[in-house]
C-alpha cells in the first residue's frame, strides 16, 4: 500500500471512528432532510425534518413522515443534528432549517416535556409551508402545542425555540404559562391561541379586558432557587433573553415570574437575579394586523397582549430590559413592576414588589395606527391580590425611558400609579417612604441567598445602595440606584390625554388598605422632552393627584394619601416641536379644593371586578397633592429633527436647524396646574409663537391662593437669539 492510501486509510477510520461516537451518543448519524424553495427566489433549500405525535407515534420508527412519526420530544430533537454554533447567525440558520412537525390536529402536545439537548429548532403544526398567504389558516389543521399551568411542572424552553404555524392550548384547566427559561424565542407568523379561558381581572393586570390566560415569562422561579445553582439560585445569563413576537394573542407577557404567595415561598424564591447579573431581556414585537382576525382569532380577542411588563409578577428583580415594538395592540403596559401584596404573617425582610435596574420603551411604528397602547405606566402599577393581606411595595429604582417615534396611547403617560420611585431628592432633603432599599451587606446573616450580599432596609443616608452592572448592549454598564432617571422622550404619535414626568396618585388595580402612603410619589427628577407627536392633553413635570385613596381611607389613615403623586426633586419640561392641545405646566397637576358634605362617586376594585363607591367627603384644600419639592424648568425651543430610520437601535436625532415657525396656542406656567411648588420656577423661551399667556408661578384657583403657591422665586427669560 502506498503512503498516500495508507493516509487516505487513516482518514477514513478517522471518520468512521467519530461517525461510531456520535452514534453512541445520539444513536444516529443521519438525518432525514426535505429541500424547499420557501422564499421564491428559485433555490431549493434543505431541512433537517422531524414528525413527531405523542400519543400515536413510536420512538423506534424513523421520524421521517407521519405515517412514521416519533412520539417523544426527547427521540425528536435526537433526530436533529447537535448544535455546535456559538454566534447569533449561527443559530437562526439552526433554528431556521432544524424542523419539528407536530402532526394531527386531535393531538395536542405538551412542550414541558421537551429536553431538547440545545438544539435550536422551530416548532411548526403544518409542514410543508406554501408562500400563498391565502392558505397561512390550514394551519388549525395541523398540529397543537399545550402550556402548562404555571405550577412546577411548568412548561419551559430547552433551547432556542421558533413557533410558527401552529395552535396554542392551555390545560385541562385551559390556562398556560410558558417559562423561556432564558433562552430566545419567536413566536413567527401564523401562532394562534385557540382554546384558553379569558385571563382573570382578578390579578388586576387587564383592567377586565377580554384576553387569553396564555402566559409567557422569560424566567420562572420554580426550577432554580431550590438548587444550588450559579449565584445562589440565579442562573446568571451569558447574554440577553431576546423574544420575539409576530403572531399570537397574550394575556401576560412578563420577565419573570414568582410562584406562591405564602410564607415558604416568600422565604425562599422572593429574589430574581442579583446586582452583579441582572436578568437581561430585549422584546421585539411586530405584530401583522391582518394575522390576527378571522381564523387567525377564533375567539376575537381585540388586544394582541392584554398586559406587558418588564418586571414580574411579585417580588423583586434586577432586571435591565428593553422593548422595541413596532406593530402591536396593547391594554396595559407596565415598564417596570406589576406589584402584588402578599399574605405573610412574618417579615421575611423582603420586599413584595421592587425593581432595580433599567427599563427602556422603545415605540417604532410606520404609521400611527400600528401601535396601540391603552394605559402606559413608565415604572410601577400598584396592584393587591383579592385575598392576600400584605402592603403593596411597588418601588421602582434606577432607569426608566420612553422613546416614542410613533404609535398611540390612548389615555395619558405616566411614570406609575399607585407605586413609588426613586430614593431621594437631588437636594437630600426628602428621602423615600419605602422599607426596602437594597443596601450592601456583606455580613454573615445576608451573604447567602435570597439576600446575596444584600441588606433590604429603611432610609440610611450613612449606607451604600446597591449598583447594577449590566451588559445588555454588549458593554458592561453600572446602573446606580441612588440617582433614579425618567424620561419620556416624543419625537412622534399621539397621546390622548395629559403626559407626565410623575405619577398618578392612584391605581385602579389597588386595594386603599394595601397601598402604602404617599403613593405615586417620586424621589428624583422627572425629564419630559417633546420633539414632536399630537399630545391631547396637558404637559407636566410633575404628576397628577386624586383624592380617591384619601376619601376612601379610614380616618386615622387618611393622612398618609394627603401628600400622593408628589415630586421630590427637580423637573424638567423641554419643548422642541409637536402639537399640544392643553397648558405646558413645570409643576404637576393638582385637585380642586372639596369641602364637607359632598358625595362623590368613586370606580375602585374589590378583588375582582371594578366597582363605584359613593363617598362622603370631608373638608380639604389638597395643598400636598401633586407639589414639587424643588426647582421647575419649562424651556421653549423650537427646532426641527433630522429624519431617523434605525428603528431598532433608537438615538437622540441630531437637531437641523431651529424653527421658529413652531406655533403653540395655550398657557405656558412655570408651576403646576393646582399643584404647589417648594422652590424656584424658571421658564425660557427661546423661539416660536406662543398664543397664550406665560406665566412664571402656576394655575390657582380663587379663594384658595396656597393651591398653586410656589415658594421660591419666579423667573421667565425670552430669549430669541437662536
Amino acid at each position: 500500500m502506498t503512503q498516500r492510501a495508507k493516509h487516505i486509510s487513516r482518514i477514513a477510520a478517522l471518520l468512521l471512528l467519530m461517525a461510531v461516537c456520535a452514534g453512541s451518543a445520539w444513536g444516529q448519524t443521519t438525518y432525514h432532510t426535505e429541500t424547499y424553495d420557501f422564499d421564491g427566489d428559485g433555490v431549493n433549500e434543505t431541512y433537517n425534518v422531524v414528525y413527531l405525535k405523542l400519543k400515536n407515534g413510536n420512538d423506534s420508527k424513523a421520524g421521517d413522515s407521519q405515517e412514521n412519526a416519533v412520539k417523544t420530544w426527547a427521540k425528536a430533537y435526537e433526530k436533529l443534528p447537535a448544535y455546535t454554533g456559538t454566534t447569533e447567525a449561527d443559530r437562526n440558520y439552526a433554528w431556521d432549517h432544524n424542523i419539528i412537525v407536530v402532526c394531527n390536529h386531535t393531538e395536542i402536545i405538551n412542550i414541558q416535556d421537551a429536553n431538547t439537548g440545545n438544539r435550536p429548532a422551530t416548532i411548526t403544526g403544518t409542514w410543508p409551508w406554501t408562500a400563498d398567504n391565502t392558505t397561512y389558516a390550514k394551519v388549525i389543521t395541523g398540529g397543537g402545542v399545550v402550556v402548562d399551568n404555571g405550577n412546577s411542572s411548568t412548561a419551559r424552553l430547552g433551547a432556542d425555540t421558533k413557533f410558527k404555524y401552529i395552535r396554542f392550548n392551555g390545560t385541562t384547566a385551559k390556562v398556560g404559562y410558558l417559562c423561556l427559561y432564558l433562552h430566545d424565542a419567536m413566536f413567527d407568523v401564523g401562532c394562534i391561541m385557540e382554546d384558553f379561558v379569558d385571563l382573570s381581572t382578578a390579578n388586576g393586570a387587564t383592567s377586565g379586558r377580554k384576553a387569553p390566560d396564555m402566559e409567557v415569562f422569560m424566567y420562572a422561579n420554580t426550577y432554580d432557587f431550590d438548587q444550588n445553582k450559579t449565584d445562589g439560585g440565579w442562573l446568571a445569563q451569558t447574554k440577553p433573553v431576546t423574544l420575539t413576537i409576530k403572531s399570537g394573542k397574550f394575556g401576560r407577557i412578563l420577565t419573570s415570574r414568582i410562584t406562591g404567595t405564602t410564607d415558604a415561598y416568600c422565604k425562599q424564591r422572593y429574589v430574581i437575579a442579583n446586582p452583579d447579573h441582572p436578568l437581561m431581556a430585549i422584546v421585539n414585537i411586530d405584530i401583522d394586523q391582518a394575522t390576527t382576525t378571522g381564523a387567525w382569532n377564533p375567539k376575537n380577542y381585540a388586544d394582541d397582549i392584554a398586559f406587558l411588563c418588564s418586571g414580574m409578577t411579585q417580588g423583586i428583580e434586577y432586571c435591565d430590559v428593553q422593548f422595541n415594538i413596532k406593530r402591536a395592540k396593547i391594554a396595559t403596559f407596565v415598564g417596570a413592576m406589576q406589584g402584588m401584596s402578599i399574605a405573610q404573617t412574618a417579615n421575611v425582610g423582603l420586599s413584595n414588589s421592587s425593581f432595580f435596574g433599567r427599563t427602556e420603551t422603545n415605540l417604532i411604528p410606520e404609521n400611527d395606527d400600528d401601535v396601540v397602547i391603552q394605559r402606559y405606566f413608565a415604572a410601577c402599577l400598584g396592584r393587591s391580590q383579592n385575598g392576600q393581606n400584605g402592603m403593596v411595595d411597588a418601588a421602582f429604582y434606577g432607569q426608566s425611558t420612553l422613546n416614542m417615534y410613533g404609535g398611540k396611547i390612548m389615555s395619558g403617560a405616566y411614570v406609575s400609579a399607585g407605586g413609588i420611585s426613586g430614593l431621594q431628592s437631588p437636594d437630600g432633603n426628602y428621602h423615600t417612604t419605602d422599607q426596602y432599599i437594597p443596601y450592601l451587606d456583606n455580613t454573615t446573616a445576608y451573604s447567602k441567598y435570597p439576600y446575596m450580599g444584600i441588606r433590604y432596609q429603611p432610609y440610611d443616608a450613612g449606607k451604600t445602595i446597591a449598583k447594577v452592572t449590566t451588559t445588555l448592549r454588549g458593554v458592561t454598564e453600572t446602573i446606580d440606584l441612588a440617582e433614579t432617571v425618567t424620561q419620556m422622550n416624543i419625537y412622534g404619535g399621539v397621546i390622548n390625554g395629559g403626559l407626565y414626568g410623575g405619577s398618578y396618585g392612584y391605581s385602579t388595580e389597588m386595594e386603599v388598605a394595601k397601598t402604602i402612603a404617599g403613593a405615586g410619589s417620586l424621589w428624583g427628577e422627572t425629564n419630559v422632552n417633546i420633539y414632536g407627536g399630537h399630545i391631547y392633553g396637558g404637559v407636566y413635570g410633575g404628576g397628577e393627584g386624586s383624592s380617591n385613596y384619601y376619601n376612601l381611607a379610614t380616618a386615622a389613615n387618611r393622612e398618609n394619601f394627603a401628600t400622593v403623586a408628589t415630586v421630590y426633586g427637580n423637573t424638567n419640561v423641554n419643548i422642541y416641536g409637536g402639537a399640544i392641545e392643553g397648558g405646558i405646566f413645570g409643576g404637576g397637576k393638582g385637585l380642586e379644593t372639596q369641602t364637607a358634605g359632598n358625595r362623590i362617586t368613586i370606580s375602585t376594585t374589590n378583588g375582582t371586578n371594578p366597582v363605584n363607591t359613593d363617598v362622603t367627603t370631608v373638608a380639604n384644600e389638597f395643598v400636598d397633592i401633586a407639589k414639587v419639592y424643588g426647582n421647575t424648568n419649562v424651556t421653549i425651543e423650537p427646532k426641527t429633527l433630522k429624519p431617523f430610520n434605525e428603528w431598532a437601535d433608537p438615538n437622540v436625532p441630531e437637531f437641523d436647524g431651529a424653527d421658529d415657525d413652531w406655533e403653540f396656542t395655550g398657557n405656558i406656567y412655570g408651576g403646576g396646574a393646582l399643584g404647589a411648588v417648594e422652590g424656584n420656577t424658571n421658564v425660557v423661551i427661546k423661539g416660536g409663537i406662543i398664543n397664550g399667556n406665560v406665566f412664571g408661578a402656576g394655575k390657582g384657583e380663587d379663594g384658595h391662593p396656597n393651591k398653586a403657591k410656589v415658594t421660591g422665586n419666579t423667573n421667565v427669560t425670552i430669549d430669541n437669539a437662536n
